[in-house]
């Protein structure tokens, strides 16, 4: 049995053809602002109407519609949604000190103290940083994201701003493809934003014509607002999300040459009382749940922004929205983002809610795990030994099966209350905090980057 294989189709079909339609109009009659001459005449080179007075391309819906036809597809009737848990730190974040939950600033030394502990949690399928944790001149920024990540074996975002970094960023991944005996490529990372609605500005053009003309991949990330750069409504929302979306594919398209299209926005929501974009609601996994089943109807594969919390302290809140929102998004057949240690969107980061956080997915590793209905799974002949009445506790199907047919939890109870009275640590949240000091205290791993290697590359870029 492949896992979740019947995911729930959030829409009818009646509704995915009001969507579509909309998405359609929005990219034939609205389009997408291009705030940058070259990429203008590529567009009209490729035969898309540019309307440069407004800086404005449209996408007419026939040349649309084949666009989507000519992507390859994804077979929804087989494909199993995955669970990305990451390992992860971004700048203008802080750390809450499991000691005493106090709130730290980052130091290098404190940075790599974390990175060492949540690389050796069991399950993270990878890591990754933006940024730089601490304060640094705005134009080393993007140096010391890609320092620190490579150090601790993560991935890094990619930040290409400020643009006056250009040349050291270029020199820097020379530098490291050099050491890891690989081409520049295989090592660059680089993102930019537009910061919706249909929008990408002159700043961010130049970042991704710079690096794209190098011949080097770009990804473009779209974080549309629902209330602010989006209406309100969810429909609304995911219309303009995937319209985005579809005409940065053809972009990428029109620039790169590749056709594809992972409908992944990082959808959000404005707070109407105090207008932060929380990410922990209940209306992410439905709006997630909505772009999942588009990319059924357009035979493509999605990506759902989840397991984050707007949560300030390790609590039921964190763990509540997390699993909500990465569980739904699973249920919808979208893959799902789980962030371990995370809290307050990307601000805090929590050795023990890390632990928390690997009890949570390992309940959720349960929605991706392949249970086996076979004759030798059901048992009939244990069935049949045991007669009514029986008991197959000591049977040796049980001994064969117990430990993968479920979950071993770490820190959830086992126990009934009378056991539970006499215990020490009463909570969950007591035995992460324990656990997290213990393992603290404990020799981190060595860093990926040998120190030697790290070194000269700091001293090259950044002087220090």
């Amino acid at each position: 049995m492949i896992p979740c294989r019947n995911q729930a189709d959030t829409l009818s079909l009646s509704e995915k053809e009001v969507l579509h339609r909309n998405i359609l109009r929005i990219l034939a009659e609205i389009g997408l602002q291009v705030e940058h001459d070259g990429l203008l005449s590529r567009f009209g080179d490729a035969g898309w109407p540019v309307d440069r007075p407004q800086q404005r391309v449209r996408f007419p819906i026939a040349r649309v519609e084949s666009f989507l036809d000519s992507l390859p597809k994804l077979d929804w009737s087989t494909r199993a949604p995955r669970l990305v848990v990451r390992g992860d730190t971004f700048s203008a974040s802080f750390y809450v000190d499991p000691a005493n939950g106090g709130i730290r600033d980052w130091t290098p030394e404190l940075f790599e103290r974390y990175f060492g502990f949540i690389r050796r949690l069991p399950g993270i399928s990878s890591y990754y940083l933006m940024g730089c944790p601490w304060t640094v001149p705005s134009a080393h920024e993007p140096i010391h994201e890609r320092l620190n990540a490579w150090r601790m074996g993560a991935a890094p975002a990619g930040s290409l701003h400020p643009f006056s970094a250009s040349g050291a960023i270029w020199d820097l991944t020379q530098a490291y493809a050099e050491i890891k005996g690989v081409a520049p490529r295989e090592v660059f990372a680089g993102v930019c934003y537009l910061i919706s609605p249909l929008r990408f500005s002159a700043e961010e053009c130049r970042q991704y014509c710079h690096w794209t003309d190098k011949g080097l991949w770009v990804d473009i990330g779209s974080m549309p607002t629902a209330g602010t750069s989006t209406p309100v409504t969810l429909a609304g929302h995911v219309a303009v999300a995937i319209a985005e979306q579809i005409a940065l594919a053809i972009l990428q398209q029109v620039v790169t040459g590749n056709t594809f299209l992972t409908l992944s926005p990082l959808l959000g929501a404005t707070d109407m009382r105090t207008m932060m974009r929380p990410y922990g609601r209940p209306e992410l996994p439905v709006a997630n749940g909505m772009v999942a089943a588009m990319a059924r109807k357009y035979g493509v594969g999605c990506f759902g922004h989840s397991g984050l919390t707007d949560a300030k302290t390790p609590s039921e809140e964190a763990a509540a929205q997390k699993c909500i929102t990465a569980l739904g998004t699973l249920l919808s057949g979208s893959d799902a983002f789980y962030s371990i240690g995370g809290l307050s969107m990307d601000e805090l980061y929590s050795p023990v809610q890390a632990l928390l956080d690997m009890e949570i997915v390992s309940a959720l590793r349960r929605f991706e795990h392949d249970f086996e209905v076979s004759e030798e799974s059901i048992g009939f002949e244990a069935i049949s030994e045991a007669g009514p009445g029986g008991m197959l506790l000591s049977h040796e199907h049980t001994v064969g099966h117990f430990r993968g047919e479920y979950m071993e939890p770490e820190l959830w109870q086992r126990t009934m209350l009378s056991a539970w009275r006499q215990q020490a640590l009463k909570s969950d949240e007591d035995k992460a905090r324990v656990r997290a000091l213990e393992m603290l205290a404990e020799p981190a791993p060595d860093p990926v980057l040998p120190d030697e290697d790290y070194l000269r590359l700091r001293r090259m870029f950044t002087g220090e």
